[in-house]
Parts: C-alpha cells; structure tokens; sequence
C-alpha cells in the first residue's frame, strides 16, 4: 500500500482540522468540571497487616468469588492498615479425605512459617473445622473471623472454648423467606421439589430447607431429589406433575460422586424443570432461579471485613458479637418472571429486578446520539470540501511528485509498482512489474491479460480476491504464480489497497509487486526437511518400541506354530477328528489377523509419507496407540488407564502423525515414572471436550517437572533423559501447531505431570 505525503490531500486535512475543533470543544465541556476539583492530600502512611482468607471450596466457586471481591473492597479502602491479603482454598468440595486435610495442614504451616498473620478469615464451616483441629500447629492464638457459618454451627461455636479467638459472620436461614416467594409468584403450588447434592455444603442447605417444609407439610407433597445423580435428577425435573415448583439447595456432588459448581448445576435443572426453580442465595440469580429474598455472599463479604478492622483494632474476637444474619437483597430475574408469566405484582415492593429488557431508547441511544453528531460533523464537511475544491490543484502537483518519489523507492526495494483503473480495466505499471511479468517497458495492459498470464490453479482466487477488494473497499495481500511466454513459473507477492473520491467511490486499485520465487522454493526446502525429521523421529519412537512389538508379535507366532503341530498330531491318525482341525485352523487364522494388525501398526508409523488429512475419530485413534504401547507399559509395570468421552466430535487431521504424537507423551510418562514405586506407577490418558476443540491429556504420577525445565522442556535439543536427542517434544509441538491446536505442560497439585493438546473440532461436526 502507497501512503502519501501528509500535505498531498488537503480535502482530508481540512476534514480532520473541523472534526478536531468540533470534538475539541465536546471534550472540553466533559472535563473541565473534574479537572476544577480541588486536589486532594497525600493520605499518610498506614499500620502494615496481614490477612489470611482460607476457603473451604475451590478457586471458583461462585459465593468465594462474591465474597472475597467485598473483603478485599472493604479491606483496601479502610483508613488505618495497609492490608496485605494472603488467600488458600481447600477444595473440600472434591477432597475430603483426612490425609487431603493433613497434606494441607502442612503445607499452608510450611508457606506462613515466617510470616506473621494477624488475623484469619474462614469461609464456610469447613475451613473453620479445619484450622481448629490443627491449632496447635497451624497459625496458634491468631484471631479469627468464621464468615458464613450456619445458625446451628454457631450457636455450637458460642458455647465451646474456641469462641474466645473466634467471631463469626451468621448465614441465615431464610428458606420460609423463599418459599412464601415461590407461593407469591404460584399461589396454586401443591407440590415442592426439593433438590441438593450430597456434599456437606449441599447438606447444610438441604437441612434448612427441609426445617422450612416441614412446616408447610399439611399443605405441600414433597418431592425427595436429593443426593441423585445429575441425570437421574434431570429426567426427574423434566416430568414433575402440574402446581409444582422446584426448591434449589447446592450441588457440589451429585449422588455419583460427579463435582459441579453449584450455579453450573441450577443452569442444568432450572433450563430441563418444567417448573420455576427458587434458591435461597444471591450467587445463583441469573442461572435459573426465580429470585426472592436471598443470602447476600457479598453482604457477608462485607461484615467479615469489618469484623476483622474491629480485631486488628484490638478488640478480642470473644468480645465481637456475631454478625450477618441480617445479610439478604431482594432480587429477582426478569427473564424467568416472562418465563414463566408470573405477575410482576406479585414481586414486593422495592425489589431489584435484574436482567431487564432494555426500551429501544435504552438500546439504541449512542446510535441516535452519533447520528445527530454525524449530521453535525457532515454539515461542515460540505462547507469545508468547498474551501478543499481551490487547492486541488496544488494537491495534483505534489501528488506527481510524491509519485515520482515512490518509484524510487520501490525501484531500491526491488519491488514494482501498478494501478488499475475500476471502470476502464486499464492497469498502468512501472517498467520494473512490466519485466516481472514478461512484458517489455512501454507495453500497455489490462485486467485481461494479467489473468491470462497467473498460473490456472490460482487465477480464481486471484479473481475473486481483486473483485472483493473493489467492491467492499479491502486491502490485498496474497500469493500467486505467473507462467512466462519462455515456460517459466515464478512467485509473485502483491499488496494492494482501493483508492476513492470524495463521494466513496472506488475509483481505483493500487499496489506493489515482489518476485519471492526463490523464497518459495527456500521454503519447499525447509518443508521437506521438516518432514524427514518428523518421520526419523517417529521411526525411533518405534525403535524404543521395538523388544514389546516383537513380544506383541512373538505370542500370536508362538500360538501359530504350536497349532500347527497340534494339527500335524491329528492328521497322523486314519481317521482325524475334522471338527477339531477346523478350531484349530480358526485359532490359526485368529492369531495370523492379531500379528497383522501390529505389523500394519509398525508399518503405518514407519513408512515415509506426506501427510494425509482426513476425518478422525480420537476415541479410535487412541484405542490404537494404547495397543501398540500397553505391553511396554506391562513390561516397566505401569498402569494404563483411559478416561475416554463417549461421544468426542470428530477432528480434521493426519492419524499417524497424531499417533506419534501420543505415542511420543506415553513413552516419555512411562520414563518419568520413579523406578522405585513397582506397584504405584499410574498413566493417565483423558479426553474432553472444551468449547470448539477437543483435549488429549496424558498425566502421570512421577515427580512431575522442575520449575526451571518448563522454559526450555519444548525447544529442540533439549532433554532431561541421558541417551535422548531431545527432539520428540519440539516436533510433537510443531505437529499438534499445524493443526491448528496446542500443546502444553502442567505439573499436577498431587504430584506428576500432564501434558496435554488440544484440537480444533472439525468445521461442520456436531459438538
């Protein structure tokens, strides 16, 4: 693309000269209030703390996320300590066993060993539980702060020794506020579904819910959902009787021992219920529940912070009452109050109704405001394109000279440059673009004869590609060959950008040419090279392979050969029994096909190929990479196991290629596995799908990956084994790459390591 000196198109500059007094003045208008406020003073400096938020759950657990946004608010914009906030999750959720518990026990005294805490905050009962039956060695005598115990849990907590270094933040228990808002919103409800996990999060939630119904038992059938597994609930709220409505607690495990987020589980039951779904907490509204008067995390987020100000303070913690019980919002979700047609008048008075359609002054007000700007800004563009129209003139003349100045430095670039005029087909060129394509300096040529001279495998796209760029006004940047008049065929590359008038005509197409022929072919070097590498690698995968693929081959020879002899037996006697040389000869052939499938294995991951793209299902894929490995597997004593999705969308790409790269990872999991743990040694291979691609993981239980490897683990030559070339990883990279996908190591929180690539889903393919 050809960019102009700046004083070449006076229209522009005078265009941009308004704009930029018009906008001038709208930004001086906005700022100027702000920029008259007085500035304020330096704050001094603060007492240094240190907070310690410990949670119960996962990272990203919905209710963790509201609540550590308003501690950490509340806490940063305090006036007396500058607090610095340390935060660990548990993950009970998913581990919850004693030596989980142990193994964070001392790790978290091994993290905080020289640091000084001065106050812990707990989230949820769990974490609480946790940090006192390891006082003696975890954080001794610091103050804490339980945010969201349950009313039950803290009337426990008052009467026991704890309390002294402990106060507390209450999650009520409002489920009669909810479930007198689910007979608001349906008065004919004769039935109430109840549905909660089988963790002990979903038990603390169903325990209140259930102490509401009770009280509602003579009026409402209860439909017991709970701790089932996720589908056997779905196909249980998809068939619930008329007049009912479905009572949401937690599921943070199903009855099958399936880990969900909580509002990740209400968006499976609320969307498959033929009924409204209600909860009791905040974090769930806009993932299928009604709404109500529900448990603010965010509130409680908040009294936890400010109960901690009040222990740093010095207060004790045994002298700080309970606090958070009155911590609700009355929220509702608009769009399930249209779901399902309940009454607006039958939400309270000064609830927050979220999720609202917006008025089409609300949707489109930027819109009409910049149409009226556009009109402003248009009105003087008219007035400024009449001054423009007397400096055209001199704008035509350094244009000329600007032109001559751009031969010159395309000429020094070896590059050549061309114009083609829209309407007339006409292209004007340098004399350098009219050698580069064969015709002599002076010679005239239109759009005709440049397509007759591009190469027939190209001239389509090449069309097509000028014919867009004129009619939606896009550059071009593209690659195609020429035939010359001698035979010849040469690379050219093109970049071009549409030139307009003053009324957005295209008018025409200007651009610059470069013969990369010889870079093409440099490029066809390197492609071949690249492909003889991926296949010596792959054949020296297959040579550590190679003592198991012969044991593989030897046991269907060995039952071969001793069929045969066994035959031979038969056949000695006058009479043979014919129905046993049958089954023998069955034997024989099943043996011969079980051979052949591993020597056709060898074969396909031997030979020299081009790569051959085509529909793959990975299911099959790693069925057969898991064969060709399991007897090195049962030879190192590892043990394989698949954790394989049943219905994988399909992948574009080439199998043996993607077979050398898993087998490639299995051999290296096999290696990294400590020689020493005979009966533990474990590789995982798992599938899953994620969004528009498809992951392969490959994780095992070794030592997993030194910190300082992990920059260097996928460069070539590197290699932390003693006889390996170090280039199994950095090809496995570039493969994984040039099917559009990645590939990537993680050290696993248990030990070990997972290496793990990811694939485009194949365009077209049902997820």
């Amino acid at each position: 693309m050809v960019h102009l000196p700046s004083n070449v198109r006076p229209i522009n500059c005078m265009r941009t000269y308004s704009m930029s007094r018009f906008l001038s003045i709208i930004l001086f208008l906005l700022v100027i209030q702000p920029a008259l406020a007085v500035a304020k003073p330096a704050p001094s400096a603060k007492e240094a703390k240190r907070v310690l938020i410990i949670y119960s759950l996962d990272q990203l657990h919905p209710a963790h996320i509201l609540t550590e946004q308003a501690i950490c608010k509340v806490l940063r914009e305090n006036r007396n300590y500058q607090v610095q906030l340390y935060t660990e999750y548990l993950d009970m959720g998913r581990f919850h066993s004693t030596g989980q518990a142990k193994i964070m026990s001392d790790f978290l005294r091994r993290k905080y060993a020289e640091l000084k805490i001065d106050v812990v905050i707990t989230v949820y009962p769990d974490a609480l539980d946790f940090l006192l039956k390891n006082q003696e060695h975890l954080f001794p005598g610091v103050p804490i702060v339980a945010s969201e115990v349950t009313r039950s849990y803290a009337e426990n907590l008052n009467r026991s020794p704890a309390r002294r270094r402990v106060t507390a933040t209450i999650l009520g228990d409002n489920a009669e506020g909810v479930l007198e808002a689910a007979l608001r919103a349906r008065p004919d409800t004769q039935r109430v579904a109840l549905v909660a996990g089988s963790s002990p999060v979903d038990a603390h939630s169903e325990l209140f819910l259930r102490s509401a119904l009770k009280k509602c038992a003579r009026r409402l059938e209860l439909i017991d959902l709970t701790k089932l597994s996720m589908s056997e609930t779905l196909a249980r709220v998809s068939k619930l009787p008329r007049n009912t409505v479905v009572l949401y607690g937690s599921i943070v495990m199903d009855g099958a021992g399936q880990s969900f987020v909580p509002r990740d589980a209400l968006t499976l039951v609320s969307r498959t219920a033929n009924a409204p779904t209600f909860g009791t907490y905040d974090s769930l509204l806009g993932y299928g529940i009604v709404g109500g008067r529900l448990i603010s995390f965010e509130r409680h987020g908040k009294v936890a912070a400010e109960l901690a100000l009040r222990v740093m303070s010095g207060v004790s913690p045994g002298d700080v009452p309970f606090a958070g019980d009155d911590a609700y919002v009355d929220i509702y979700d608009w769009r399930e109050i249209k779901r399902w047609q309940i009454p607006e008048s039958a939400i309270p008075a000064g609830s927050e109704i979220r999720f609202r359609q917006a008025t089409f002054w609300e949707l489109y007000r930027l819109f009409i405001i910049a149409a009226i700007v556009i009109a402003i800004v248009e009105a003087s563009l008219i007035v400024t394109l009449v001054i423009n129209l007397k400096r055209r003139k001199q704008a035509e003349k350094e244009l000329v000279e600007s032109q001559l100045r751009l031969d010159l430095a395309a000429d020094s670039a070896g590059a050549g440059l061309w114009s083609m005029d829209v309407k007339t087909g006409r292209i004007w060129a340098t004399d350098r673009t009219l050698l580069m394509f064969g015709y002599a300096p002076g010679d005239e040529i239109d759009v005709k004869k440049f397509y007759a001279i591009v190469h027939p495998e190209d001239r389509d796209r090449i069309t097509r590609t000028v014919d867009t760029a004129v009619r939606d006004k896009k550059a071009i940047s593209d690659q195609y060959r020429i035939t010359l008049p001698d035979g010849s065929i040469r690379w050219i590359a093109v970049k071009g950008n549409i030139q307009v008038n003053p009324l957005g005509e295209t008018v025409s197409l200007l651009g610059a040419t470069m013969d990369i022929t010889e870079r093409k072919k440099m490029e066809q070097d390197l492609q071949e090279k690249r492909i003889e590498l991926t296949h010596v690698a792959r054949v020296s995968t297959m040579g550590q392979l190679a003592s198991t693929l012969a044991h593989e081959l030897n046991q269907p020879l060995g039952a071969i050969l001793r069929n045969a002899e066994a035959a031979e037996l038969f056949l000695q006697d006058p009479s043979p029994d014919l129905d046993e040389l049958r089954a023998i000869l069955a034997d024989i052939r099943k043996d011969d096909q079980r051979a052949g499938v591993v020597i056709d294995r060898m074969r396909a991951m031997i030979r020299q190929r081009k790569a051959e793209r085509c529909r793959l299902d990975l299911n099959l894929l790693v069925d057969e990479v898991v064969v060709l490995v399991k007897s090195d597997a049962d030879k190192r004593h590892v043990r394989l196991a698949m954790d394989v999705a049943p219905s994988l969308p399909p992948v574009h790409g080439d199998g043996v290629q993607l077979q050398q790269v898993l087998v490639n990872l299995l051999l290296n999991a096999f290696d990294a596995l400590d020689e020493n743990l005979v009966d533990k040694r474990l590789v995982t291979v798992s599938m899953q799908t994620v969004g528009a691609t498809v992951e392969v993981a490959v994780s095992d239980n070794g030592p997993g990956i030194a910190k300082d490897k992990f920059p260097h683990f996928f460069a070539p030559f590197f290699t932390t084994k003693s006889e390996g070339l170090g280039m199994g990883l950095a090809i496995s990279r570039s493969i994984i790459e040039e099917h559009g996908g990645r590939l990537w190591a993680d050290n696993n929180e248990a030990g070990g390591a997972t290496f793990t690539f990811s694939l485009p889903v194949m365009i077209g393919a049902a997820a």
